[in-house]
């Protein structure tokens, strides 16, 4: 089930990452490991989260690898010289959409928000380059942890696109 798309404005968020370079089907079985490196690095350094986690598609290139980073919101920005990647999400005006239901239904959410950016005449934040498209800020936030919550029919996910 898809929510209407809508129009938000975001203020700025500080995140803690990790990053890997992948086909977009490896992002399934690489999940698991980037949210462990990711939780054994803010448990080093003593951060609680404060958002759920996303998928950042930082580069996609539908036939070769992309750059994907696995991203959570923490309150301040973490120091530099760890293993986690200390980034901040851009402010600015997001078109976003919620899907519930299994992660295997996400495309077809990703191509609605689509259409309806056309539609409207919206342009998302993003430019082509030889790697494939770079995105300013294009986002897959998990609202439910499949650990608390098995039944996949109610996962919540935002998908939510930076505009130009």
């Amino acid at each position: 089930m898809l929510s209407e798309p809508e129009v938000v404005d975001r203020e700025a968020q500080p995140y803690a990452g990790v990053s890997a370079t992948m086909r977009l089907r490896e992002i399934g079985e690489a999940f698991p490991r980037m949210m462990g490196e990711l939780a054994s690095g803010l448990s080093e350094l003593g951060i609680t989260p404060s958002s759920p986690p996303f998928l950042r598609y930082v580069v996609i290139d539908m036939e070769g690898e992309s750059l994907i980073e696995l991203g959570i919101g923490v309150p301040e920005p973490i120091p530099g010289g760890t293993a986690l990647i200390a980034g901040a999400l851009p402010a600015g005006r997001y078109a976003r959409l919620i899907a519930t239901g299994p992660y295997e239904e996400l495309g077809a959410a990703n191509e609605a928000l689509q259409g309806w950016a056309e539609r409207q005449g919206l342009r998302f934040a993003m430019s082509e380059s030889a790697a494939g498209d770079r995105w300013d800020a294009r986002l897959e936030i998990y609202w439910t942890d499949p650990m608390q919550d098995p039944d996949p029919s109610t996962w919540r996910t935002e998908i939510a696109c930076l505009l130009a």
